[in-house]
């Protein structure tokens, strides 16, 4: 029923997408400085990831309520306070990311609330902080100790502000997030959310060719914030489905590009949180085509994964996987300085 539901819904937000735009009034203007799309387009991609969000959560409350054997809800296995905050959460970071989009909110006030958010999460899941960070390949166990709590905010920090930074041509981040939900199918972790989450990415992939709509900055910020969670969560449980290895292999390109740029700004003398076109695919468009820029980008993520999973010797895999990375940004820089 709710898969079908939301073919339904995903249908019918398509065929009314102009109809919705205009009713959620928030529109992307070309600068031709950082945003370089050609015409007016409506980041309200994001729209339909939260409506189907909400109708995953509807659900599940039906199901607590109405249902004997809780045959759908069972398999979440989240408490009264867990989904509190699930749910809550997510609605805060969509609606955040909407005041974002529309009235482009300062930076550092921004980093300020959602740290303060992130902090009060944490206080009412305590299952959420990441305590420990056990490398298994390595054999290596870190405690984090006092520092779990801060180290826990980070992470949901660093993966929202490097899935938003991603977000830089058509196609990129829907891709890159299906692959994601898709390893968690794999896993066997929130596979019905997943599912639902990879069908309206489809639809949206369909809006972002055809009508030129993007996910927008509540987009992003709800797919990171959900992807987040997961891995979270994930990695706290028993079964522990995902390698804290595995999950560097999967977040490493929009990780990479985080650290990259963070300190590529700072010896500029730049605000690090400030939009540049520095990124790995602002540099691919000077040299090639909106879409060759996102099949480069989603074939090193692939052939990341790809090969995680074939090396034996993790420490090597990382050691060439950051060498690849270094030497493409090099690559390009030089070839950009010569087009220029």
């Amino acid at each position: 029923m709710i898969f079908v539901l939301t073919l339904i819904l995903s249908y019918l937000f398509v065929i009314y997408s102009n109809q919705i735009s205009k009713f959620a009034n928030i529109f992307d203007y070309p600068d031709k400085k950082r945003k370089l799309h050609k015409v007016i387009s409506s980041p309200i991609g994001g729209i339909l990831i939260f409506l189907i969000f909400i109708l995953f959560i509807l659900f599940i409350i039906v199901d607590l309520f109405f249902s004997k054997d809780f045959s759908f809800s069972k398999n979440i296995l989240l408490t009264g306070r867990e989904f509190f905050v699930f749910t809550f959460g997510s609605f805060v970071i969509f609606f955040i990311g909407i005041l974002d989009d529309k009235y482009n909110l300062e930076p550092n006030k921004k980093l300020f609330f959602l740290s303060l958010l992130f902090a009060s999460f944490l206080l009412l899941d305590k299952n959420l902080i990441i305590s420990e960070i056990f490398f298994k390949d390595f054999s290596k166990n870190i405690e984090l100790k006092e520092f779990s709590i801060f180290f826990t905010i980070m992470c949901f920090l660093l993966f929202l502000n490097a899935l938003n930074m991603f977000d830089g041509i058509n196609y990129q981040v829907a891709t890159y997030s299906i692959i994601v939900f898709s390893i968690f199918i794999f896993k066997g972790v929130f596979i019905t959310l997943s599912l639902l989450v990879i069908i309206g990415l489809i639809f949206f992939l369909y809006l972002n060719y055809k009508k030129n709509i993007f996910l927008g900055n509540f987009g992003t910020f709800l797919l990171a914030f959900l992807i987040s969670y997961i891995f979270i969560r994930t990695h706290n449980s028993t079964k522990n489905n995902l390698e804290v290895e595995e999950i560097f292999s999967i977040m490493f390109l929009p990780g990479a590009e985080l650290i990259r740029l963070f300190f590529f700004r700072i010896i500029k003398g730049n605000n690090p949180f400030k939009p540049d076109r520095n990124h790995i695919h602002h540099l691919l468009l000077r040299c090639t085509n909106s879409f060759n820029a996102f099949l480069i980008n989603i074939f090193f993520i692939i052939l990341g994964i790809f090969f995680y999973y074939v090396f034996i010797n993790k420490l090597l895999y990382f050691t060439i996987l950051f060498l690849i990375y270094f030497f493409v940004i090099y690559y390009l820089f030089n070839k950009v300085k010569k087009v220029v």
